[in-house]
C-alpha cells in the first residue's frame, strides 16, 4: 500500500471521529437551543473575530450547525475545519475554571470543568491542524 493510499484511509476514518463531538454538540444545540444560545452569547463576538482572523465571513447559525457534518463527510473539509476551530476555541473558554469563576464549586466540579476545557481546546487544535490538510 502506498503512503498516499494509507493517508487517504486515515482521513476517511479520522475526519468523522474528530468531527463526532462537534456533531453531537450540534445535535444537542438543535434539541436544546436556548441552553446553547445562552452559553454562546458571551463568546459569539470571539467566534466572529476568530472567523475573520482566518479569512471567513461571520458564520450564520446554520453554518455553525452543519460544519461538523461537512468536515466528517469531506465536503470542503478545510473550510469546515477552520469553522470548527473558530467555534471550538472560544467555546472551550465558556466554562473554563478561571480564577474568580469557581466560587461555590467543589474541587471535583472544578476538575471536571478543567477536563472539559482541555478536551474542547484539544479538539479545536485538532481541527485547526486538519484545516491545513491539502487533500
Amino acid at each position: 500500500m502506498s503512503n498516499n493510499r494509507g493517508m487517504n484511509l486515515l482521513r476517511v476514518v479520522a475526519r468523522p471521529l474528530l468531527a463526532a463531538p462537534f456533531i453531537a454538540d450540534g445535535v444537542d444545540a438543535l434539541m436544546h437551543p436556548r441552553f446553547h444560545v445562552e452559553r454562546a452569547a458571551g463568546v459569539r463576538p470571539l467566534i466572529d473575530k476568530a472567523t475573520g482572523a482566518v479569512g471567513l465571513e461571520p458564520l450564520t447559525d446554520q453554518q455553525l450547525a452543519v460544519a461538523g457534518l461537512r468536515f466528517a463527510l469531506g465536503r470542503k473539509p478545510r473550510v469546515a475545519a477552520l469553522t470548527l476551530a473558530a467555534i471550538g476555541a472560544p467555546m472551550a473558554l465558556v466554562n473554563a475554571p478561571l480564577p474568580g469563576t469557581t466560587r461555590g464549586l467543589s474541587k471535583e466540579q472544578i476538575k471536571r470543568r478543567r477536563y472539559r476545557t482541555l478536551n474542547k481546546a484539544g479538539l479545536a487544535a485538532g481541527v485547526l491542524l486538519a484545516s491545513t490538510d491539502r487533500v
